[in-house]
């Protein structure tokens, strides 16, 4: 039986709800991480005190923003500026000393969020800009390629994921597959957008149940930090949330994903019904 419409409406708004207030939350686990690193970095900080108290703040202020409806475009595009800031810096700050393998998952995830909250602000903007549109599905595009790269490369994320489903080689083909199909349909757009957001957001959740969500693996046995797991735990299903909305945005929310009819000009789905 088809999920009713009250139904997704209401997972939709839920995950509205969620997205707005994300910036909160990524403003906590920042703080948790910093103080789990607190002990290494007494005598070298990574960060000038005053200058993470503003971000922490400006990311505060951007998410109670979002959360309250005001200035709702530019608080969410800011937002996405804070988390390319943050991503620049995990290459440059050597004082934060991860390793490459461990960045290359941090970064990979923050162009995954990137692309959500562009496509946030652009479904909640009142006036519909294709460029911001485009540079959203762009963003998904590089992060899902990126997410391919890593489970087909990465013995540790292959090993995992091979043993918790059914017919192991089979299943990571077909997922290998379907990632590689909506890593196109995102660059090219078009009319399977939401089907390969509906596809993503199921291969996301299913990432982190079997391979992410293995803490005790991540922490103990690869040295991975504790709040850096679960932030990565965090900002991936924030990303499926967000593919969610993006996915059921042109049948449920007033604010449509425009099309393009042949000569290139945008008209709203609904209207033409």
């Amino acid at each position: 039986m088809a999920p009713s419409w009250l139904t997704l409406k209401t997972f939709k708004n839920i995950g509205v709800f969620y997205l707005g207030r994300y910036p909160l939350i990524n403003a906590c686990l920042i703080l948790l991480i910093l103080g789990e690193r607190a002990p290494a970095d007494k005598n070298v900080p990574p960060f000038h005190p005053n200058v993470l108290y503003g971000f922490i703040v400006c990311m505060v202020l951007f998410g109670m923003g979002m959360s309250y409806e005001i200035k709702r475009l530019e608080c969410a595009m800011a937002f996405v500026a804070q988390i390319a800031l943050m991503t620049y810096s995990l290459y440059t700050n050597e004082k934060l000393n991860y390793t490459s393998w461990l960045e290359n998952r941090m970064i990979s995830r923050s162009i995954g969020l990137a692309g959500i909250f562009i496509i946030y602000a652009f479904l909640t903007s009142q006036k519909k800009s294709r460029r911001l549109q485009k540079i959203g599905e762009g963003c998904l595009a590089v992060f899902t390629m990126t997410s391919m790269f890593i489970l087909v490369n990465s013995n540790e994320d292959r090993d995992l994921f091979l043993k918790k489903i059914p017919f192991q080689n089979a299943s990571l083909y077909f997922l290998v597959t379907v990632m590689g199909a909506c890593v196109m349909i995102y660059i090219n757009g078009g009319i399977f957008l939401t089907d390969a957001s509906q596809a993503m957001m199921c291969i996301n959740f299913a990432l982190v149940l079997c391979i992410y969500g293995d803490i005790n693996f991540w922490v103990n046995r690869r040295g991975v930090p504790y709040w850096i797991q679960i932030k990565m735990i965090i900002d991936d299903i924030t990303i499926s949330i967000g593919l969610f909305v993006m996915a059921f945005a042109n049948i449920y929310w007033k604010h449509r994903l425009p099309k393009a009819d042949s000569s290139g000009n945008l008209y709203n789905h609904e209207k033409q019904n």
